[in-house]
């Protein structure tokens, strides 16, 4: 692979149901590389996003008895290193999964669940460190919907980053109908 990016290899991402993550050329449809262990087995992978040779995994529905969780694999890494946050709760919200800004850092929004840095999720957009997926910020809207109950269909729209007039900003919605427009230097 010589230190090339894997976006300009043409490779394709796809997760087994053996939790395993191929790199696939798309031209023959064969392994890049050999598969990675990745993600649990039997796990709901509903979005995958690539940034800097790092490949984020959304799980959702508790499939498999897993937890629901955002992963990241380093493919330039010579040990593969996962590293992996779990929403303790539900799935990550929007069928988007990650939403990766300017900077590097991974956001996403949790309709409910609970976590040492926010505690309660109910709606909250947390940022996560790129390569450790370390809370590094949240933001829970004031007027939230109850939390969801268990095995209930989290809806809802990943968040939207772009840039305006040099802010790095957030779109993210709310179950309560409401959008919020936040700063990524602060989101709360």
């Amino acid at each position: 692979i010589g230190g090339a990016g894997f976006g300009q290899l043409g490779a394709y991402f796809v997760v087994s149901s053996d939790g395993y993550l191929h790199t696939l050329n798309t031209s023959t449809g064969g392994d890049l590389i050999p598969p990675v262990k990745f993600v649990p087995p039997n796990s709901r992978v509903s979005s995958l996003n690539v940034e800097n040779n790092i490949i984020y995994a959304a799980t959702s529905g508790d499939c498999g008895g897993n937890s629901n969780a955002v992963y990241a694999i380093d493919l330039s890494s010579d040990d593969k290193k996962i590293s992996s946050f779990d929403t303790h709760g539900s799935g990550t919200a929007g069928i988007g999964g990650t939403t990766i800004g300017a900077d590097g850092t991974v956001y996403v929004q949790i309709a409910s669940g609970h976590g040492e840095e926010a505690g309660i999720y109910n709606d909250t957009v947390v940022a996560l460190d790129a390569e450790t997926l370390k809370v590094k910020d949240y933001f829970t809207p004031s007027a939230s919907l109850p939390a969801l109950k268990k095995d209930e269909a989290v809806y809802g729209v990943s968040p939207v980053f772009f840039s305006s007039n040099g802010k790095n900003l957030l779109v993210v919605g709310s179950r309560n109908g409401r959008l919020y427009v936040l700063y990524t230097a602060s989101l709360g």
